[in-house]
């Protein structure tokens, strides 16, 4: 049995992690106190973005006094709760909705009466349109749509779609008494001129059902409706009209946004029963559906809705709580599978019973899951349900009051799919950072222990080697070369021992053209330490990867450099070069005996480390220095031919002995003929100096006489 009792506050350190590394998505974020009481909830584009901008270094330019309530937030933020939505209207919703309920303490700016704002129809043979908030005030004989996020945004598309469908805003009704003329509206085309005849009853209200339509999200009757309009004037030739048609159908997109939060309406639950809607005729149907906008028409019921995720370690749900059309939280569990006997389809079973079992969870009127239950599960969840509910006296529930809980799948059309969609995500997000944090900390074990290793291993070099300080800073040299071609030197260095790539320098080497390795180490070192005592920059111990030879010349060069006072060894690899059975030897300038640490020393596994990288480095250059020869051409010497006149010349003739060989004239229908001339004259030029170098006397073998 999974224990779902209520999880401990975080660690600071789990916090932190679960703060930093939270998505790059929209949602709703919930700060809670050290009681687990909410005291703040916002909403953010980006989560993880919006969420950490608490705990940055607040700016000289920001104001002292909300500076000063950030930094009182955060001094009690002791956990920290997300909710992942699709966009950010349905944060801005759910964020309303879920302050409401709980009067955060911090909440400042939704705690007061204001309200977003609705459209309203009025209830007249003529219905005028109006932006209004606040509809209780106005009476439920009108409809209502809404509510809208944004005034602003809400005043754009009813003035674009004013374009499409026109209609009459006047504050009188439209009746033509003290008129002489229509107003300036029906002049611009946006009133269709009802008070003086110039439009019917019926056609009129087809305009406001259209509108209802754009408004309600569903685009697709008008859409068709525009993009027949567009096809019949393009094929009538009039493409004006046709681009007009285009452009408004392009607009019309923009302004439709899909919410899967709030559906509203405004009448009290007894007053909305589905037996009246049930029994009215077609002309009441569209009244009683359009002023009845306090609780959802599609879905009359509470809901639960959820979602489930299974990862290798851990499985759980999420049980999103919705009444009355709102969204009022939600509710996590998250268990381990490591040890429990349990599969993908179980688990949701063992959820679903220990929640709804218990007797502070009211059981909702439906639960919407994402996949079907099997039947033998659904039964059994049913039963105990039923089961529940024989106990009145402890649950406070009246069994004969209550129908029997429904299990459905979700359905686009009252906007349970969304909110599955929404459950689901914020399940996987939940597993995902437990899972991550579970991760993070196994790593930072890792990387203790190899610190500790790490640590060990440079005091034991200093007792070694016998160094006035820990070496913080050690420097490792190393040569590559091919029988002395692409003669290369890497420097490869250490901190604190850490490889530090930003300080790793590689070298070419300029003065040294066959296998001298001494010598090559020489010229990178000069190099090196010559500007390192310029910058100030030596460092604490330098490693030379070589026996008595390479360490020799180092100890010669620091003296002549004045920095023999740098600590500075050779490192030699056992005979047969493998360090299965032996370990490799340090070298000590001065000194005939060497020293070899036992296999298992963290000093010599530092050393180790720092040759096998600056062999790496050095390899790596001297690769790519190798490479760049041997792809290097003959037409790299000519000026004017780059990399792509040098491939298109190369695809059409085929080698460089055919571009030599070609004219003037098939050079020039391939590069033009400024560019043929350099390359043909190029070529003859090599040909004439070819010619007059001596030739090699052959000599032939002959046979002695006897």
């Amino acid at each position: 049995m999974v224990n779902l009792s209520s999880a401990a506050l975080p660690s600071e350190e789990e916090l932190e992690f679960k703060r930093t590394n939270l998505p790059l998505k929209p949602g709703v974020y919930i700060y809670k106190d050290k009681d687990s009481k909410i005291i703040y909830v916002g909403k953010a584009k980006s989560l993880r973005n919006r969420v950490n901008s608490y705990w940055k270094e607040r700016s000289k330019s920001e104001d002292p006094i909300y500076a000063q309530k950030i930094t009182r937030l955060v001094a009690h933020i002791r956990d920290l709760e997300v909710f992942v939505v699709d966009n950010e209207t349905e944060a801005l919703l759910l964020e309303n909705e879920l302050i409401k309920k709980n009067q955060p303490i911090y909440n400042v700016m939704l705690k007061d009466d204001k309200s977003y704002p609705w459209v309203q129809i009025t209830n007249e043979a003529f219905p005028r349109i109006r932006i209004i908030r606040g509809p209780e005030r106005y009476g439920l004989q009108h409809k209502y749509i809404g509510p809208f996020v944004d005034g602003y945004d809400l005043k754009k598309t009813i003035r674009f779609i004013r374009k499409i469908f026109p209609f009459c805003t006047c504050k009188k009704t439209t009746s033509r008494k003290k008129r002489t003329r229509p107003c300036v509206y029906y002049q611009i085309k946006l009133c269709p001129g009802p008070c003086f005849g110039y439009i019917t009853e019926e056609k009129y209200n087809q305009n406001i059902r259209n509108i209802e339509l754009l408004l309600t999200g569903e685009i697709k009757p008008i859409q068709s409706m525009m993009k027949t309009k567009m096809e019949k004037a393009s094929t009538e030739l009039a493409f004006e009209e046709a681009v007009v048609w285009r452009d408004r159908l392009q607009a019309l997109e923009q302004f439709t946004i899909e919410q899967s939060i709030l559906s509203y309406d405004l009448a009290d639950p007894e007053e909305n029963s589905s037996q009246e809607l049930e029994n009215a005729d077609d002309s009441n149907q569209e009244r009683l559906e359009g002023r009845t906008y306090k609780k959802p028409l599609q879905n009359l019921r509470n809901l639960d809705v959820i979602a489930g995720h299974y990862s290798k370690k851990r499985a759980g749900i999420v049980i999103i709580h919705v009444r009355y059309g709102r969204v009022l939280g939600k509710t996590p569990y998250v268990f381990d599978v490591k040890e429990k006997l349990t599969s993908k389809t179980d688990y949701i079973l063992s959820l679903l019973k220990q929640h709804y079992l218990r007797p502070d969870i009211p059981l909702p009127d439906e639960i919407v899951l994402e996949t079907q239950l099997p039947s033998d599960i659904e039964t059994g969840l049913l039963t105990y349900f039923s089961t529940r509910e024989t106990h009145p006296s402890k649950l406070k529930i009246s069994p004969q009051k209550r129908k029997p809980v429904k299990f459905r799948l979700p359905s686009e059309v009252d906007k349970t799919a969304g909110l599955i969609r929404i459950a689901k995500k914020n399940i996987e997000l939940l597993i995902s950072q437990k899972d991550e944090y579970e991760q993070h900390q196994k790593e930072k074990e890792i990387q203790l222990v190899e610190q500790s290793k790490i640590n060990q291993g440079l005091r034991d070099l200093q007792t070694v080697l016998e160094l006035d300080d820990v070496p913080l800073i050690i420097e490792g040299f190393d040569m590559a070369h091919l029988q002395g071609t692409d003669y290369t030197g890497s420097m490869v260095c250490l901190v604190e021992g850490r490889p530090s790539k930003k300080h790793y320098r590689r070298y070419k080497v300029r003065t040294v053209d066959k296998p001298d390795d001494i010598a090559a180490m020489k010229e990178v070192m000069t190099r090196r330490y010559t500007r390192a005592i310029k910058e100030s920059t030596l460092p604490d111990l330098v490693v030379v990867d070589g026996g008595k030879g390479q360490l020799n010349m180092a100890h010669k060069l620091f003296v002549n450099l004045g920095i023999d006072y740098v600590p500075h060894i050779g490192l030699v690899k056992p005979e047969g070069r493998s360090e299965i059975y032996k370990t490799p030897r340090i070298v000590i300038p001065d000194e005939e005996e060497t020293l070899q640490l036992p296999k298992n020393s963290p000093a010599l596994h530092l050393i180790q480390h720092l040759r096998d990288e600056s062999h790496r480095f050095a390899n790596a250059y001297h690769r790519k220095l190798r490479n760049k020869r041997q792809t290097k051409s003959e037409l790299d010497e000519i000026p004017g031919i780059g990399p792509a006149r040098k491939k298109k010349l190369l695809q059409l003739l085929g080698s460089v002995a055919e571009i030599k060989r070609a004219s003037e004239e098939t050079l020039g229908d391939v590069i033009g003929p400024a560019l043929a001339k350099t390359v043909f004259e190029h070529f003859q030029q090599k040909a004439l100096e070819a010619q007059k170098k001596p030739k090699k006397k052959k000599y032939k073998l002959t046979k002695k006489k006897k």
